[in-house]
């Protein structure tokens, strides 16, 4: 008997023991799979923003180069004609992602950069990055990337 005692007290010791380590094993599991799916979701978003921006400086500058003077009026409906063709589903559905420069007409421009940021808040029906955000990093944390070509 005194051997089945102690196989009982060995096993309950061996219970309490995988109790207190998935009490303080489990929250550390759980708070490493955020972060990792967090960090993928922003890798995610950083590569079809680098793609939009690479995509839009190299349409841009052909046609600057085709047209130097559409190069003075960045919002103007060429420029915009040339942006709304550079869609990447829910990452880049809107002209105001991008930003491009204006340049003097008279000079026309060697190279051309745009740069297209991946908006925090949810804006354009895209959605919020980082969510959660058990950091409140909200509006402060934006995904901006940016890209040159040289007209043609």
């Amino acid at each position: 008997m005194k051997y089945t005692k102690r196989t009982n007290r060995k096993s309950g010791a061996s219970l309490v023991e995988f109790a207190a380590a998935l009490t303080l094993g489990l929250p550390l599991v759980i708070g490493i799979l955020y972060v990792v799916l967090e960090a993928s979701v922003y890798f995610a978003i950083r590569t079809n923003i680098d793609i939009a921006a690479r995509n839009a400086a190299r349409a841009l500058a052909i046609e600057y180069g085709k047209d130097p003077t559409i190069a003075a009026a960045p919002g103007g409906p060429k420029v915009q004609a040339v942006l709304t063709k550079i869609r990447i589903p829910g990452f880049v559905v809107n002209n105001l992602q991008f930003n491009t420069p204006t340049f003097d007409v008279a000079i026309p421009p060697a190279s051309v950069t745009v740069v297209c940021q991946y908006p925090s808040g949810g804006a354009y029906g895209l959605p919020r990055f980082p969510n959660p955000d058990p950091l409140k990093l909200g509006s402060n944390f934006k995904v901006i990337s940016s890209a040159t070509f040289a007209t043609e």
